[in-house]
């Protein structure tokens, strides 16, 4: 799955808490005065990432008698976290239609911190078979540590990743956006851009041709704009498999705009190496 923003370097502060209340699985409530403050970056996806992980969640917002929800998506998001009746939900919006979520229950107690318990614990136990436990069940338990080390090397790695692709977004002199590669962009054949962004280059719905820059080469795509939804498609499997761009590397999008030729989206790619 795609890596989560980094709070430290997110540029809004912004927030809202939700208490789990009956019926929380269906959908949950966005409170309205926060919609109507921040309807232009609430696109109809929204892309929610629970701390202490690196997964992340796509859920679909929905208009239900004038307010608005998180519905599709919503209940695997729920039923995957063990969301329970009374828990408390921190939503933080770090980026355009993005939210980093932490989770209390009822005791005010971090719902990962069982989890993180238990990680620590398995790099400080050392690998001897104990009575009953054969070689290949400690050689498992071994495993588990190392793999829980190599996730923190692989975090390092993609908070490099992010941190050298905003610095070079900021001296961008045109409009941009930063993404990072999740699974269904690598191998689905498609990107999808953030609602904010398709804003600033294309107002209409429709179909646009671009070329898609990398390195000085070009490849000819289509950036599809319909309902609210924006994708680059027809050209972008081929292009990442070329790039050979990988899952939860972090791409920056840049628009120039050309009054003779396409449109070109330069895209510069920086590797997280997990």
């Amino acid at each position: 799955m795609g890596r989560r923003p980094n709070s430290r370097r997110a540029r809004t502060k912004r927030f809202f808490v939700r208490v789990l209340l009956s019926g929380f699985m269906k959908k949950l409530l966005i409170p309205r005065k926060y919609a109507m403050l921040h309807r232009e970056t609430l696109g109809k996806e929204c892309v929610l990432w629970p701390t202490h992980t690196r997964d992340s969640w796509h859920v679909r917002t929905k208009l239900i008698e004038n307010e608005l929800y998180f519905k599709k998506g919503w209940g695997a998001f729920s039923k995957h976290h063990s969301l329970q009746f009374g828990d408390m939900l921190i939503f933080r919006h770090v980026r355009d239609s993005e939210f980093e979520v932490d989770v209390v229950d009822k005791s005010a107690t971090p719902k990962e911190t069982l989890a993180s318990k238990k990680d620590q614990l398995m790099k400080d136990i050392a690998p001897i078979p104990t009575s009953g436990e054969n070689q290949n069940q400690c050689q498992a338990k071994f495993m588990s540590a190392s793999n829980s080390e190599r996730t923190l090397k692989c975090k390092e790695l993609c908070d490099k990743a992010m941190e050298e692709a905003e610095n070079f977004q900021s001296r961008s002199k045109y409009p941009s956006v930063v993404i990072v590669m999740q699974p269904a962009y690598v191998e689905k054949g498609y990107l999808h851009v953030p609602s904010a962004f398709r804003k600033k280059i294309y107002k209409k719905e429709g179909d646009n041709e671009v070329k898609l820059q990398f390195l000085g080469e070009e490849r000819r795509a289509i950036m599809r704009n319909v309902r609210g939804q924006c994708r680059i498609t027809a050209g972008w499997g081929t292009f990442v498999k070329e790039k050979s761009i990988e899952v939860d590397d972090v791409c920056v999008l840049e628009f120039i705009n050309r009054e003779d030729d396409d449109d070109v989206i330069k895209i510069s790619n920086f590797n997280c190496n997990c």
